[in-house]
């Protein structure tokens, strides 16, 4: 065997001698670390494999092509997500058709010290195995055993490498197909919700029962991210300190603030044992991890019916929890206070319906699993989802603008770079730590603290003041 390096690719040679001889010559394309090694050769190379998937023999080349940003500041987007148009010519057994492709290239953020988080906590690693491999086979197994009346929505996965030197991942655009995101001053309505949590309880439903023979977290061991779970209860204090202080400026609510400052010791005593495992029934499953507004793709409204309504993207936060962690997470940063103060129980009865539903149809109905012991579960996580609406709040700030950058431009300076990556592995090997991951969080937060009280207390963003007070009147009203 015979190995050789050419620009862009891997060549293999291998040749066999004896009666016959037999020579193959196998190309593998490397593919591009960040924006801007993408070409046009690996862009035909990775539309080819694609369409060798269903089709073996197909050969596409590439008539147009363009790329733009797909995402950008204030959008929450860690990774770097660039927009494919494609205009290419199709051939198969002599028989060729013009088609266009409209795809998200994601890559990892190309900031080293983010890169280091990302790559020691796994998060490109999960949401690669949930697109590549996980989702589909979660989907082929209810499709087999209720004739696909439970999908779960996601784009289609086009095309991924991952491992140690490279990390691509290739999917369907959905809003060239008619889904959008809402608004973040706007957030889901009541249909919408429903729409969204169906689709949650699906992937509960069905990763629980699929665990059942599958054993998902002995086969994806990532999965088990106790660290993400220190990450969540963090800062907690802070996010109180804030809320009282934002009270202060208002002059008013005097004995709120009182009521606040005497129950914030157990608040956070009860936060942090949000995801302990309890005496109680408990559903333990993936959740997404992160469906909040900007992550919920919603259909348009001049799109077939037969589709359906919600789409789920960006799962790299997935992890095995109780599927109470998304609940909230999800109400917390997908619809307003408004909404949850009037239809909170409708929603979590229709979502609780709907997860019975499918486990009921998947073979395995849950015993002692009826509505109130749901509610309990749900209610047991309920300080730290109050503690998280709070943070939810601050990306309708004119300030969040300013924290969420998009990761398109490497450091170019080589020595520059060396230095933050070997920082980063420091930086990453103290995080791990739970005591000082708390400490790093809390320093990190605070950066956030002055610029948003100044906007608070500015009065300049109605909107924010507004939907701040109400998730803290929300807390009081539930108790």
């Amino acid at each position: 065997v015979s190995s050789t390096r050419q620009e862009g690719t891997d060549v293999i040679e291998y040749t066999r001698t004896s009666s016959c001889t037999l020579h193959l010559h196998l190309v593998i394309m490397r593919s591009p670390r960040r924006r801007g090694e993408v070409n046009k050769e690996w862009v035909e190379y990775m539309l080819t494999e694609f369409e060798n998937r269903n089709s073996p023999g197909c050969e596409v080349t590439i008539k147009t092509w363009e790329t733009s940003d797909g995402s950008k500041k204030g959008d929450g987007c860690i990774g770097d997500l660039l927009k494919l148009e494609v205009k290419a010519t199709v051939k198969n057994n002599e028989k060729s058709i013009e088609k266009e492709y409209h795809h998200i290239i994601k890559f990892t953020s190309q900031d080293p010290i983010e890169k280091e988080f990302m790559k020691t906590f796994g998060n490109a690693t999960r949401e690669f195995l949930m697109y590549s491999e996980i989702l589909e086979k979660l989907n082929d197994f209810q499709a087999n055993l209720t004739n696909n009346k439970f999908p779960i929505c996601i784009p289609t996965y086009v095309f991924g490498r991952h491992n140690d030197k490279e990390h691509v991942l290739v999917m369907e655009n959905m809003n060239n197909v008619g889904y959008e995101n809402k608004s973040k001053f706007e957030l889901l309505n009541i249909n919408e919700a429903k729409m969204a949590l169906e689709q949650l309880a699906r992937l509960h439903a069905i990763s629980y029962v699929y665990d059942k023979t599958c054993n998902i977290k002995e086969n994806y061991p990532g999965f088990d991210a106790q660290h993400f779970l220190n990450m969540s209860t963090s800062n907690l204090d802070l996010k109180i300190d804030m809320a009282v202080e934002f009270l202060k400026f208002q002059g008013e609510h005097k004995e709120l603030i009182n009521k606040i400052l005497s129950s914030k010791t157990q608040i956070i005593e009860k936060a942090k044992r949000a995801f302990i495992k309890r005496d109680k029934p408990q559903i333990f499953c993936i959740n997404h991890g992160d469906p909040w507004n900007n992550n919920i793709l919603i259909r348009k409204a001049n799109v077939s019916k037969s589709d359906i309504g919600v789409c789920l993207i960006d799962w790299e936060d997935v992890h095995w929890n109780t599927s109470a962690y998304d609940l909230h997470y999800f109400l917390a940063g997908a619809v307003t206070p408004e909404l949850r103060v009037k239809h909170m129980d409708e929603l979590l009865q229709f979502y609780h319906d709907h997860f019975t539903e499918v486990t009921n149809k998947l073979g395995s109905p849950i015993p002692n699993w009826n509505y109130n012991i749901f509610r309990d579960e749900y209610d047991a996580v309920s300080f730290w989802g109050l503690l998280e609406s709070f943070g939810f709040c601050m990306e309708i700030s004119e300030a969040s603008k300013d924290w969420e950058a998009v990761n398109h431009d490497p450091t170019t300076n080589p020595v520059l770079k060396s230095i933050k990556q070997v920082y980063g592995k420091i930086l990453v090997s103290m995080f791990i730590k739970p005591s000082l991951m708390d400490m790093f969080i809390k320093q990190d937060f605070k950066k956030w603290v002055e610029p948003l009280s100044k906007e608070m207390k500015s009065g300049k963003n109605p909107g924010l003041n507004e939907r701040y007070l109400s998730n803290i009147l929300e807390g009081d009203i539930r108790g």
